[in-house]
């Protein structure tokens, strides 16, 4: 028995010899927080002196091992961890004994997550499930996606226990197959993971990603790798200030042929309108006779009645609604959108239809004096 502790003993003490750095992942083997520290770990590898050696600490919502680093360890210069998104959360909301402000950071990655769903499962019509013990970021972010914007915290409670389950206390490496299996229809990984299984999986999709960072500004952006699925809630717009990219700029400018610095003038403006308008009322709709086409998604933030009542009220209106789009249709079907723009500027004259109803009377009129 001494002769195997004493032989264990040696060997970890070889062990430290040749690798000195310890990084302390807080998560287990194989889990989403442990595939990412191994990218971490051999990167940063090429700037030390010695190889970097993963130390796993697992436990629950991945506190423990942070815990373990704060109180052994912090003070070592040739021990790092690893600080997971959950541990953000658990700072916020739960007793620890770690403090971010006490901490030097030595690099940070700006790491996208990314939350599908089974192919065959509706998100808007059909209860989700999803399993978890260090997902609360995520958990949050799915269930403002399903609610849509509520009044209040009671409200996005309520939605939540109409729509969604969530099974708690399951292990990082134990959500993957519990997916695998059609135990639960939504889940989430980081990039590295979810390209390694998800990506050729036919029977899975991309609902939506947290998106990046954008080191200059701060601000969140879109991950180009999964273009057209950046998370919004619809409630985080910063209307005072806005920051416009010198490629947004130039695409701008090559598009519009006008000065590219006018850009962020235009965007400010709509700033200001979206933030005190609309204030119209449907009878001052009912003055304007120019054409207008009223274009809108299937899915909007606002109620699709709002979309017909703008339309109904204009009597030179048109109206187009693009199937399997939302606000930002510009992005998820711009080659559709293009075309009934384009239709809409090649002929401005009042339609003239072969079954008219709301435009009978003024087709009418129309006919009789051409």
């Amino acid at each position: 028995m001494y002769k195997y502790l004493i032989a264990a003993a040696i060997a970890v003490a070889s062990l430290s010899a040749r690798a000195d750095y310890t990084m302390i992942v807080p998560d287990s083997p194989g889990s989403g927080g442990a595939v990412w520290a191994s990218v971490i770990a051999k990167h940063l590898s090429k700037y030390t002196d010695e190889p970097i050696v993963l130390q796993h600490v697992p436990g629950a919502r991945n506190i423990p091992g942070m815990n373990a680093w704060h109180n052994k360890f912090r003070h070592d210069d040739k021990t790092m961890v690893v600080s997971l998104g959950s541990h953000a959360v658990n700072f916020l909301l739960e007793p620890v004994d770690y403090n971010f402000a006490d901490y030097s950071v030595i690099g940070m990655m700006n790491l996208d997550l990314i939350v599908g769903h089974n192919k065959a499962h509706d998100p808007k019509t059909q209860k989700s499930k999803m399993a978890g013990g260090n997902a609360l970021n995520d958990a949050l972010a799915v269930g403002i996606m399903i609610c849509g914007p509520q009044p209040n915290t009671e409200a996005y409670l309520a939605c939540w226990k109409e729509r969604m389950t969530w099974v708690n206390g399951v292990a990082g490496n134990q959500i993957r197959p519990m997916y695998m299996r059609g135990e639960t229809n939504v889940t989430r990984d980081p990039p590295t993971s979810w390209i390694r299984f998800y990506e050729k999986d036919p029977n899975t999709v991309v609902w939506f990603t947290h998106g990046l960072k954008d080191l200059k500004t701060g601000k969140q952006i879109e991950n180009p790798n999964f273009k057209g699925y950046l998370f919004d809630a619809g409630i985080s717009l910063d209307l005072d200030n806005i920051s416009v990219s010198e490629e947004d700029k130039q695409s701008f400018a090559k598009l519009s042929n006008q000065d590219p610095n006018l850009l962020p003038e235009i965007i400010s403006r709509a700033y200001k309108v979206w933030k005190s308008e609309p204030n119209i009322k449907l009878s001052k709709l009912k003055k304007i006779n120019c054409p207008v086409l009223v274009l809108a998604g299937d899915d909007e933030p606002f109620t699709s009645e709002m979309t017909w009542q703008m339309y109904e009220a204009i009597p030179n209106g048109r109206l187009a609604v693009i199937p399997g789009a939302s606000h930002n249709l510009v992005n998820e079907k711009p080659k559709l959108m293009q075309e009934i723009i384009k239709d809409f500027y090649k002929s401005l004259d009042f339609p003239i239809t072969k079954m008219p109803n709301r435009r009978a009377k003024r087709q009418q009129k129309i006919l009789r004096n051409s």
